[in-house]
């Protein structure tokens, strides 16, 4: 992080929909909203609020600073960074992403934090890749997903702070 501070950078750490200090929390539901189709019916699942949290963010950053915007994200964030960067397009310019080896396939739980309903009928992590059509995207940990496409370059190391920062800031 001071690395990015002392070339000028701004840097802006959301807590986004249930993390932080509301980690653990599950949204509440009344007994008729159990089951699942209900439920995501008239809620939207906690990842797409959570994407939807990265772009308020992004669109914060926008309106505070002039210049490109840069997500970097670990881990089951880096799924939502993921969802937020297909959406976003040019917004984000340069996204670095850890994707910690996810599947959609994984969720067994139907209220699970990372269930996305659709997710895996519209091609799960290889299409949400397929919508990153603007600028580069450096995505770690991508587990089998390997969509060809311009502007999304897929590292085999394990995902590295400092690396991931260097990549964004262009060094």
């Amino acid at each position: 992080a001071q690395r990015l501070l002392d070339r000028g950078a701004m840097i802006v750490a959301p807590d986004v929909f249930l993390t932080g200090a509301a980690a653990g929390v599950r949204p509440r539901v009344r007994n008729e909203e159990i089951f699942p189709p209900f439920f995501y019916g008239y809620n939207p699942a906690p990842l797409a609020e959570r994407a939807r949290d990265l772009l308020a963010t992004v669109a914060f950053a926008r309106a505070r600073r002039a210049g490109d915007v840069h997500l970097l994200a670990y881990g089951r964030a880096g799924v939502w960074g993921l969802v937020a960067r297909a959406l976003a397009g040019p917004a984000i310019a340069r996204p670095s992403l850890d994707l910690a080896g996810f599947d959609f396939d994984e969720i067994r739980d139907p209220f699970d934090p990372m269930m996305l309903p659709g997710a895996r009928k519209y091609g799960g992590l290889s299409g949400l890749l397929a919508l990153c059509t603007t600028g580069q995207t450096e995505v770690y940990g991508p587990g089998p997903v390997r969509v060809q496409r311009s502007g999304v370059m897929f590292r085999d190391a394990p995902a590295d702070s400092v690396r991931m920062a260097a990549w964004l800031s262009g060094s």
